[in-house]
């Protein structure tokens, strides 16, 4: 006699579900924000295998010096994360500066979902355990919902990764 049983629960499909991991690479113009040839597309800093943290998109200066999250509210993150008792990584859900950084994450939401295939390879590469996502442009490239996050008390959603259940955290954006 064999055993039937109804399935109670069945993850919902999320954005990052059938995206193709891509390496960054400094020659990408999949969208209207490309930096250019030679200047987009900053990639991952920090320690695998920990906390991810998910900045919106990167400053002129991020750009130019080639590193996320180096404003001086990025660098007080980066102190008090280096007190945590685990790896941390850096990345940014848009990859390049956008031409008017007073975009909103419904402005940049076709840029975002082209660029989320560098996502889905920080994601790949980093294996993170946790994901703080800073800002609605990188809540939205993670989730796809469109949350304001000064307005979102707790903001909490999971994401089903190849290596498990990961928790992402809302916050608002460093910019």
């Amino acid at each position: 006699m064999s055993t039937r049983s109804l399935p109670i629960y069945k993850p919902a499909p999320t954005v990052l579900d059938d995206v193709p991991p891509i390496a960054p690479h400094s020659d990408c113009t999949l969208c209207t924000h490309s930096a250019g040839k030679g200047k987009s597309c900053l990639g991952l800093d920090g320690e695998m295998g920990g906390l991810l943290v998910v900045d919106s998109f990167p400053s002129r200066a991020e750009m130019a010096a080639r590193r996320p999250l180096l404003s001086p509210i990025g660098q007080r993150l980066r102190k008090l994360a280096s007190t945590f008792d685990m790896p941390v990584a850096y990345a940014h859900a848009l990859r390049c500066a956008p031409k008017y950084p007073s975009d909103t994450a419904v402005a940049l939401a076709p840029a975002l979902d082209e660029c989320r295939v560098y996502l889905a390879h920080a994601l790949q590469s980093v294996k993170p355990t946790k994901i703080i996502a800073l800002g609605a442009p990188a809540i939205y490239a993670l989730t796809g919902c469109a949350v304001t996050p000064a307005t979102t008390r707790k903001g909490l959603a999971w994401l089903n990764l190849d290596h498990g259940w990961v928790p992402v955290h809302y916050c608002v954006s460093t910019a």
